[in-house]
């Protein structure tokens, strides 16, 4: 087995590259996050998996927050059935806010996000957007290999 990391996998839609925009795969990406915090009331998280993690911190911070994801159920792609309704139903419990089954469209803001349109154009108002959506594989190092 080799491990090559990867980056964190970044939306495309219009608006992702906002001030207020984050993703966290490193101490520093939470530092900024952190940072951040004082200033903002509610957060939009966009991704499941990550997400949750996300909800908890935050929630304990006692910020409003918000997970949306594609897929319904939660966690569907690494758990079954069981665990999955178990985590969704602790979310839930401690005031987490979450949308299955629903898309992000854009990002809107000017020069900081202010919100998430989702495909149903929707908008959730937020101050911070964190995107959980995956990792690109780094697989640049194996392809040299199989060159060599």
């Amino acid at each position: 087995m080799w491990a090559t990391k990867g980056h964190a996998r970044w939306l495309t839609c219009a608006g992702h590259a906002l001030a207020g925009v984050h993703s966290v795969r490193s101490q520093a990406d939470a530092d900024r996050v952190i940072a951040e915090l004082p200033s903002v009331e509610s957060v939009v998280v966009i991704g499941c998996d990550f997400g949750l993690e996300a909800d908890a911190v935050l929630t304990k911070r006692r910020k409003w927050v918000t997970v949306i994801e594609a897929q319904d159920p939660v966690l569907a792609r690494v758990t079954g059935m069981v665990l999955w309704r178990f985590y969704e139903a602790e979310h839930r419990t401690h005031g987490g806010d979450i949308s299955l089954a629903t898309a992000a469209s854009c990002i809107v803001g000017d020069d900081r996000a202010t919100g998430v349109r989702l495909a149903d154009g929707s908008l959730l108002l937020a101050d911070m957007v964190i995107v959980g959506i995956g990792i690109v594989p780094a697989v640049e190092p194996l392809l040299a290999a199989a060159q060599r």
